[in-house]
């Protein structure tokens, strides 16, 4: 997170948001755009992102499908998405998911978020 500079930031609770609305037409609109998308180093955000999917939790999957598929050309739109989930990931460092499964035939398997 410090790396790209999210350390300090609020918690949400959902890892993608529902205003965001992404298409493959999105670009950097002019130049000040390009300059500032190019300092920033979205493949590598994106990365991370995966490989903490494989590791933690399958609830960051739908995030960084969605956000992968803008790695050649983002956008600032699609930097700030990704920040969003930066912010989800710290507030939810404490939370786990657990298999559980129960001998009786009445309690079905599941899975449980449990606060570590």
């Amino acid at each position: 997170m410090k790396r790209f500079g999210t350390h300090d930031c609020k918690l949400i609770s959902l890892p993608l948001a529902n205003h965001f609305i992404f298409s493959k037409n999105q670009s950097c609109a002019n130049e000040k755009e390009k300059e500032y998308m190019n300092r920033i180093s979205y493949s590598n955000a994106i990365g991370s992102m995966m490989y903490l999917m494989v590791y933690v939790g399958p609830d960051l999957a739908h995030a960084i499908n969605t956000l992968s598929r803008f790695m050649t050309n983002p956008s600032p739109n699609h930097w700030e998405a990704l920040k969003l989930l930066l912010k989800y990931l710290k507030g939810t460092y404490n939370v786990s998911l657990v298999y559980k499964h129960y001998t009786d035939s009445v309690t079905p398997h599941f899975l449980e978020r449990v606060i570590t």
